[in-house]
């Protein structure tokens, strides 16, 4: 008869690291984001260039974005520097030229320019703090893919150690499900997809935080009805 093979713990324990480590990147650019605002800089600047961008993908659907570019010069230091960055969190392509073309005119040549700058790095820079939904989804899709490996451990577990995992994993979904929601609403994007794919996530996180809470309730309930053992 054929044995089976065991678990890879291994390649399960780099998994769980991988995983470990996007929702700590996703978690420390949530933070930075929130206090970004606060703790750069903001100096004076003006507007080197402007322009627009333009990007073709030649494929079946031929997706065209277009996006706006700007470098600007600003002083920290007694040092000249240049920046390109517009958002915090990086490049935003616009689906047409007049949208790209709007947003460069917030930053006219003729008027004085506000420039935010990291003081622990004086070479990042931005222009505008209008928060990603990107650390976000980080937390959320690290979470899902870390607790599906433990669960499956979980369930093979003794009843005891079961129960205990199930519970201490429901607690930090929902814990972890409260902190994205309340910091995503707080400093994410009030515009575009990001708020509403998030949004969509959490409504599946939630969902599946109603049944990890289903299946602690179900383990707690069959150990409370499991006759104990008489010794003697």
């Amino acid at each position: 008869m054929r044995r089976s093979r065991g678990t890879p713990i291994p390649g399960l324990l780099l998994w769980c690291a991988g995983m470990v480590w996007l929702g700590i990147t996703g978690y420390r650019a949530a933070v930075e984001q929130a206090h970004a605002p606060q703790d750069w800089l903001p100096v004076a600047g003006r507007v080197v260039a402007a322009t627009i961008e333009v990007d073709e993908e030649h494929d079946e659907y031929h997706y065209v974005y277009y996006y706006p570019r700007l470098t600007y010069a600003y002083e920290v230091g007694g040092r000249q520097w240049r920046g390109a960055r517009i958002h915090v969190h990086g490049d935003r392509s616009c689906p047409t030229r007049e949208a790209a073309q709007a947003v460069l005119d917030r930053f006219p040549a003729t008027q004085p320019l506000t420039v935010f700058v990291d003081p622990a790095d004086p070479s990042r820079a931005t222009l505008l703090f209008d928060g990603s939904s990107m650390p976000y989804l980080l937390c959320l899709v690290a979470a899902l893919f870390l607790a599906l490996p433990v669960l499956s451990l979980l369930l093979r577990a003794p009843p005891a150690l079961r129960t205990l995992g199930l519970a201490a994993t429901t607690l930090a979904w929902w814990l972890l499900l409260a902190w994205t929601v309340r910091h995503w609403w707080q400093h994410g994007p009030s515009l575009g997809p990001g708020p509403w794919f998030v949004g969509a996530c959490s409504v599946a996180f939630a969902g599946l935080g109603v049944l990890l809470l289903t299946m602690t309730i179900g383990s707690v309930r069959r150990g409370a009805g499991r006759p104990s053992s008489v010794l003697g």
